[in-house]
């Protein structure tokens, strides 16, 4: 079983049509193929959807009974932008600020936004400068994502949170285990 979460045009990622055309040329498009399932689909099987929900419970739990002083959430947005591409990484960001946001008792649509602009930040990011999938990078992007997290959420609601450094040191030291347990 799949789900269908985005469909984009190969041509519309080129940016090869200019704007007047990109509508017409992705209806003909889809139209020309109404049944099929192409590469330029999206898709999250029903396994790997559980699986990310699953994780994304299991650290929520964590990091607020165990593990006080890391944000493995927002290594989390910045493991799905970095896997899955900016769209992805958007929607499964957001997915994170959701469940964040039940927990923590936050602004609900504060943690939406901030873990799915995370997410969509990595995506971009990783996607337009060199990105070599090791430990190193992962470290960076993790350290910067969560510095990122902190100093968007400061900017927007003019309040400072614990210890923002070793927050993001903590995390960043840990996002290579967590990169590789759910890579599996």
């Amino acid at each position: 079983a799949r789900t269908i979460l985005f469909e984009q045009s190969p041509e519309l990622l080129k940016g090869q049509y200019p704007s007047s055309e990109r509508s017409e040329s992705r209806s003909k498009s889809i139209s020309s193929r109404p049944n099929a399932l192409c590469s330029d689909v999206i898709v999250m099987n029903t396994k790997e959807t559980l699986m990310f929900f699953a994780w994304v419970i299991l650290i929520g739990f964590l990091q607020m009974t165990v593990l006080r002083d890391v944000n493995l959430l927002a290594v989390l947005a910045v493991f799905a932008g970095l896997r899955k591409g900016a769209t992805m990484g958007l929607i499964m960001g957001a997915s994170v600020g959701l469940f964040s946001g039940i927990l923590s008792g936050a602004a609900f649509g504060l943690n939406v936004g901030l873990y799915g602009a995370l997410g969509f930040l990595s995506g971009i990011v990783k996607a337009h400068i060199f990105y070599k999938e090791d430990i190193l990078m992962e470290v960076v992007f993790s350290f910067c994502g969560v510095i990122l997290f902190y100093a968007l959420y400061f900017i927007l609601t003019k309040t400072a949170q614990a210890p923002i450094l070793s927050t993001a040191l903590f995390s960043a030291a840990l996002s290579p285990i967590l990169f590789r347990v759910i890579k599996r």
